[in-house]
C-alpha cells in the first residue's frame, strides 16, 4: 500500500488492530459468543470478517469492529461508504443479512478531541448484498484486467 514505511499510518493501522482485538475480548468477557472465521475467499475476492455471532434471534451476525480519526459528526458509521461496502461483502460471504459495528471515532466529534465508541447493527436486504457484491466482482475483474495489460 501507499502509506506503507510511513510511521504515522502504519501506527494507525496498528491501532485499528489493537481496538479490534480489545473490544472482541471484552465482548467475550461480557459474555458476547464471539467466533473468530479466518479468512473467507468468495469469488476469488478476500474477506477476513473480526468475528461472527450466533444470536439466539437474529442467527448469524457478523462483526467488525472500526477505528478513526474521523469526525462521528461528518461520518457517522451508518455513513461510511467504504465500511458499509466491506460489511455488504462480509455478509454475503457468510449468508446473512446483519452485522454489528463497534466502532471508537479517537476525537470523537473534536469538540473537544475526547475518544467515543458506538456500537451499531445493520440488516441488509438480499437486493442490497447482491448489488454490491456486483459492484465488488466488477471492480476486482477490472482491476485484474489492468494488472495483466502491459
Amino acid at each position: 500500500p501507499e502509506w506503507e514505511g510511513d510511521a504515522e499510518w502504519e501506527l494507525a493501522g496498528t491501532l485499528g488492530f489493537l481496538w479490534e482485538d480489545t473490544i472482541c475480548r471484552a465482548l467475550t468477557m461480557a459474555g458476547v459468543p464471539l467466533v473468530e472465521v479466518g479468512e473467507l475467499e468468495p469469488d476469488g475476492i478476500l474477506c477476513s470478517p473480526d468475528r461472527i455471532e450466533i444470536d439466539p434471534v437474529l442467527g448469524l451476525v457478523v462483526w467488525d469492529a472500526k477505528m478513526t480519526w474521523k469526525s462521528i459528526r461528518k461520518s457517522p458509521p451508518t455513513q461510511r461508504w467504504r465500511w458499509l461496502a466491506q460489511m455488504k461483502s462480509y455478509c454475503r460471504a457468510l449468508n446473512t443479512l446483519v452485522c454489528r459495528i463497534p466502532a471508537l471515532y479517537a476525537c470523537g466529534n473534536y469538540a473537544p478531541p475526547a475518544p467515543v465508541l458506538v456500537g451499531v447493527e445493520i440488516e441488509f436486504t438480499q437486493q442490497e448484498l447482491a448489488e454490491n457484491w456486483q459492484m465488488i466482482v466488477s471492480t476486482a475483474n477490472t482491476l485484474r484486467r489492468r494488472a495483466t495489460q502491459p
